[in-house]
């Protein structure tokens, strides 16, 4: 726990919520929602029970009080998700949920079993991205409930006290992995950019 609270602490001025403002100013394009270390809790509580981690008696019960944060927090995020068309990217400062699991509709199940070879990894890709997007409350809290990294980062959080914030970005449909870029910033100023 040491070591993931060392490079999380390393990487803080790399959170969205420190570099975004200095990029593109305060826009409706990306929300921010701070968590309160009580809801963090109820997360890193349900988690445990879920992953069967912690069961000593007394430890890691998910109370009433947990459950009506989390579903107070669903609510919270709804209506945020509103401000942004209904779509968004879903991730807390310093990473995103991308370890969840996955949902999937009917039209992405049928679009992989009809493709073979090549075509049937690209189809893969693309119902993973697809899978990304946030359109209710609901599907924010699937993701944020099932994502290790999310209860790691919450972890610390109750640990040592970095404040977190679960980040909703404007969905972009024509947005790929391959679009994905690390810049490098000097003097608040780009200086280097690799893919």
């Amino acid at each position: 726990v040491l070591g993931e609270h060392k490079l999380r602490a390393q990487n803080l001025a790399f959170d969205i919520d420190v570099w975004y403002a200095l990029v593109r100013g305060h826009t409706p394009d990306t929300l921010f929602l701070p968590l309160s270390k009580a809801e963090a809790e109820a997360f890193v509580v349900h988690y445990r029970c879920w992953q069967g981690v912690g069961r000593k008696q007394g430890e890691n019960v998910l109370t009433d009080d947990h459950f009506a944060r989390l579903l107070e927090l669903e609510c919270r995020l709804t209506a945020l998700l509103r401000q942004l068309d209904g779509q968004a990217f879903l991730r807390l400062c310093g990473r995103s949920a991308k370890d969840c699991i996955l949902r999937e509709s009917k039209e992405q199940f049928d679009l992989r079993v009809g493709q073979l070879g090549g075509d049937r990894y690209a189809a893969l890709t693309t119902a993973r991205q697809e899978s990304m997007c946030v359109r209710s409350g609901s599907d924010a809290m699937h993701m944020l409930l099932s994502s290790e990294r999310v209860y790691s980062d919450l972890l610390d959080f109750l640990e040592y006290g970095e404040v977190e914030q679960v980040v909703l970005r404007r969905w972009i449909p024509e947005m790929r992995l391959k679009y994905e870029f690390r810049c490098y910033i000097r003097n608040n100023a780009m200086i280097a950019c690799s893919q």
